[in-house]
């Protein structure tokens, strides 16, 4: 009997284990973080796109305000994607985002459309066509189907 309750305590022991270890997987999230001070040209950690540049200062900016420039689009993407989705469940991760940003006029030149937050698709991270001034480089005019999730700014 001493053997029997002996293998009984150990089964226990491993069936504990094996529960604790699955509530902690099932609750478990890999937390990513990032914080730009200031930028620099050629950092691998963002994705350029249109006319969005870094100047010598650090300072990120979206759109080319140089005399005949005309109306352009450029956006900032983070290069390594984030997954928002938990593949086991399917549920939705959480996330929180802060930003500080300037909006700078220019004499002369007209104002601008606006600034949007944006998530994507990784696999087509491309400016999308007819999506300059008021569809803020996200959306295409033309196309209905647009897959993004936004906050404008």
């Amino acid at each position: 009997m001493a053997f029997s309750n002996s293998i009984n305590v150990q089964t226990q022991k491993l069936l504990v284990l094996v529960i604790l270890l699955l509530a902690t997987k099932a609750h478990s999230q890999e937390t990513v973080s990032f914080n730009f001070t200031k930028f620099t040209a050629g950092d691998s950690s963002i994705t350029l796109q249109g006319s969005a540049s870094v100047t010598p200062a650090g300072v990120l900016s979206l759109t080319d305000h140089s005399e005949g420039a005309g109306p352009n689009v450029g956006r900032v993407l983070y290069s390594n994607p984030i997954s928002i989705w938990d593949s086991e469940s399917g549920e939705a991760f959480s996330f929180v985002s802060t930003f500080t940003f300037e909006i700078i006029t220019y004499p002369g030149d007209p104002q601008a459309d606006g600034l949007v937050f944006f998530l994507i698709d990784p696999t087509n991270p491309t400016i999308p066509e007819n999506s300059g001034q008021g569809y803020l480089g996200v959306v295409d005019a033309r196309n209905a189907l647009n897959k993004f999730v936004g906050v404008r700014v």
